[in-house]
């Protein structure tokens, strides 16, 4: 069960917060009555993307005047996805290296960032609309830093868990992804946000075996989409399939993961780190 805080320690450990099992949708929707938003004014990693805003939506602009490419987001659910699009630049500690060469004061930014493990820029196209649906998993915190904003909640937001919020450049959105949410875009102007995931300390932080099961969920739910009897296999089974595609995905990690493959370090952009980046295993 959940055990309810006042959220001031989210990562400082002073008072009690949200606790619940770890969750991973490939065993089925998120049902807990967890958290849908945080208050980032509590997770000090967010000042640095305030920050550092300006500077990223430049690199974003100087991508897009380079005729840089996006590549199309995928759900895995049965619904018509159109319009959302964007750069992957890690996903759980697997680097994109062309994309992280390609933002280096953004790829500086997030190495000094603890625990974050995956990122990418999200451009949702004027008139898009994404269905609700569920996130992979209840691990990490899902930060959005506002870098073009076309409007206010009516015009371009986001629906969690029956709760509306609005995105303002140079902030920082905080939710849990794992809750069932809903995104619109109803302007004439694409919304474009630095998407990034920082894993929860309570979990073990950004361990290689954290990330090796988050990737695993996502060739999973891949696998499940693709073929829908994998996604009615008794539970047992699907557990020993989810323990069995994560394995070579931790030795993946443990070989090729990032940081070890970003682009420029901190100090050569003249960053400050806010701590040391993440727990290994």
């Amino acid at each position: 069960m959940p055990v309810v805080g006042n959220g001031a320690d989210l990562e400082k450990g002073s008072s009690r917060r949200w606790s619940e099992l770890p969750y991973f949708r490939v065993f089925g929707d998120y049902t807990t009555r967890g958290p849908r938003f945080y208050p980032e004014g509590e997770l000090p990693w967010t000042r640095l993307l305030q920050q550092e805003w300006r500077t990223i939506r430049r690199e974003f602009e100087q991508f897009v005047q380079n005729g840089g490419e996006f590549e199309r987001h995928f759900v895995p659910d049965r619904v018509e996805i159109r319009g959302w699009q964007g750069v992957k630049l890690l996903t759980a500690r697997r680097p994109y290296r062309r994309a992280l060469a390609a933002f280096p004061h953004t790829a500086a930014v997030l190495a000094s960032i603890p625990n974050l493990v995956s990122a990418s820029f999200s451009i949702l196209e004027p008139g898009a609309v994404l269905p609700p649906h569920h996130g992979d998993t209840n691990l990490f915190y899902r930060a959005h830093l506002g870098l073009i904003v076309p409007g206010d909640v009516e015009v371009c937001g986001i629906e969690v868990g029956g709760e509306r919020r609005g995105w303002r450049e140079g902030e920082v959105l905080v939710f849990n992804d794992a809750q069932r949410h809903r995104v619109w875009n109803l302007s004439d102007r694409p919304r474009v946000i630095l998407l990034c995931d920082v894993l929860k300390s309570e979990y073990g932080g950004a361990s290689w075996k954290n990330c090796a099961r988050i990737l695993g969920t996502v060739a999973l739910l891949y696998a499940q989409f693709r073929v829908p009897l994998l996604g009615r296999l008794p539970r047992p089974v699907v557990r020993c399939l989810h323990q069995a595609i994560s394995a070579p995905f931790y030795a993946y990690l443990v070989l090729c993961g990032w940081p070890r493959w970003h682009a420029p370090s901190v100090e050569q952009n003249s960053l400050t780190p806010v701590m040391g980046h993440g727990s290994e295993p």
